[in-house]
């Protein structure tokens, strides 16, 4: 159901498609600690993210759509619901197997793309 209902629709959203695609491109070329970055900027967008929708966040991440618990936490803020900063991202840990603590809502397909090429820019080696 997670990958039918939470990750198949995306692969209809060009968008979408791009801001995967630049995330696997910077993966080829990553060190272990960018690896990481990016494991964290994919795990709380495309699995546990919210987006901004006329000012209420709204689930968008695989997780949340394939998972009532998470979802329920989500929209009911039983876990806090956190602004998306890049920083703050990168720099949270998760744990795949456990009830999610924490939820990040980013604003727009936009603004993640611009700050995913931000993050991107600042590693060390990047492909052509």
């Amino acid at each position: 159901i997670h990958e039918v209902l939470g990750h198949v629709p995306t692969f209809t959203d060009e968008r979408m498609i791009a801001f995967q695609r630049m995330i696997g491109k910077a993966a080829r070329t990553a060190t272990e600690e960018e690896l990481e970055k990016l494991s964290r900027l994919y795990w709380f967008t495309v699995e546990y993210g919210l987006i901004l929708e006329n000012g209420e966040p709204k689930a968008f991440g695989a997780g949340l759509l394939g998972g009532i618990q998470d979802l329920t936490n989500a929209m009911t803020r039983n876990i806090p619901l956190q602004t998306f900063t890049m920083e703050e991202v990168i720099k949270t840990d998760y744990n795949y197997s456990l009830k999610q603590p924490r939820f990040f809502v980013f604003l727009s397909l936009p603004f993640l793309h611009q700050e995913t090429k931000n993050l991107i820019a600042g590693f060390q080696r990047q492909e052509d």
